[in-house]
């Protein structure tokens, strides 16, 4: 998994990389908010991300990324306990909030948690082949309301984050390519009004 890690301490932020890259995963390292800008993308797994840096605090970058990536996973650490913060972080959609001083260890094991819930959304799914972002993210909107209709508002809202460059030409397009791509499940036609996934 690629993740990028927000953290201006030295010694921390190789603590952190080190353990994290002994689980086998990507890490882009950043020492300041302006940093993880640059490398916002939807193939980013998860970020964690200090919340007090030079630059672009923590909280902002939180917002700005999920003004990019409603589905984002980020994970706020910091060594301030108070409550507006927290509450802050956490209305702005946060997945977890670690507060200072931890153990390196602890950021993998979060790590594979989230990981593993997203492992456990798919359940049973079975792929042909390598899904893109969007169609992973479709395909888990999907999953979660199996055998209920996900509305055309619904998918580009949760894919598409309501782009208005976002038609449903492009959202038929999308649903045709994951169709593909798919074992074991059919994405069904729901009437006009969006789409429906159904085993078998």
């Amino acid at each position: 998994m690629k993740i990028i890690l927000l953290e201006d301490t030295v010694e921390l932020n190789k603590g952190i990389t080190k353990i994290l890259t002994d689980e086998s995963h990507e890490v882009i390292s950043c020492f300041d908010g302006e940093c993880v800008i640059d490398y916002v993308s939807s193939d980013i797994g998860v970020y964690i991300l200090d919340i007090h840096v030079p630059g672009i605090s923590g909280i902002e970058l939180l917002k700005e990324i999920k003004r990019f990536d409603k589905q984002a996973k980020i994970v706020l650490i910091s060594a301030h306990r108070d409550r507006k913060t927290i509450e802050q972080a956490y209305k702005y959609g946060c997945k977890q909030y670690i507060k200072k001083p931890f153990e390196n260890f602890e950021i993998a094991l979060i790590v594979k948690q989230i990981m593993d819930d997203e492992n456990d959304i798919m359940g049973d799914v079975k792929l042909k082949k390598s899904i893109t972002k969007s169609e992973q993210i479709l395909l888990k909107l999907l999953k979660k309301n199996e055998d209920k209709v996900v509305k055309y508002d619904d998918i580009h809202e949760n894919v598409y984050n309501n782009s208005k460059e976002i038609n449903l030409v492009a959202i038929r397009t999308l649903v045709r390519r994951l169709r593909v791509k798919i074992e074991n499940y059919s994405v069904m036609n729901a009437a006009g009004v969006g789409y429906i996934l159904k085993k078998g």
